[in-house]
């Protein structure tokens, strides 16, 4: 049986606490990888409002189109209260929201059994 390649998954830790809880997010796919025996590959990338304030730099194009070579992002708090209101915000969150078609910021859902969650006697239209 061949090994499944990676899952190349992109890292954007941010600022405050998007670092920390990115780097909780990694201890939890770790425990994953190992439980269920898949890898991951993983890029970070510093596209951020400290970022910013070091280099003047915004996130290019050129990001956007690496990142679409991935499998998935993971992606901490962006913004400083350094940097000029929503402008690294508006590059980062924006740019990878608008650029990946995830613009409406829409999050599946799915009901479980009325067992298993609070939402007893609800049904999957009152949910969407």
């Amino acid at each position: 049986m061949s090994e499944l390649p990676p899952y190349r998954i992109a890292l954007f830790p941010g600022d405050g606490i998007g670092p920390e809880v990115v780097a909780e997010g990694l201890k939890v796919l770790d425990a994953a990888e190992k439980r269920f025996g898949f890898r991951t590959e993983r890029k970070s990338f510093p596209w951020s409002g400290a970022h910013w304030l070091a280099t003047k730099e915004l996130m290019p194009d050129s990001v956007l189109e690496e990142v679409r070579t991935f499998d998935a992002v993971l992606l901490g708090a962006v913004g400083h209260p350094g940097t000029p209101p929503g402008l690294v915000e508006r590059s980062v969150v924006g740019g990878l929201r608008w650029g990946l078609d995830l613009y409406a910021n829409v999050r599946p859902v799915r009901l479980y059994h009325e067992r298993l969650t609070p939402l007893k006697g609800k049904t999957p239209a009152d949910i969407d």
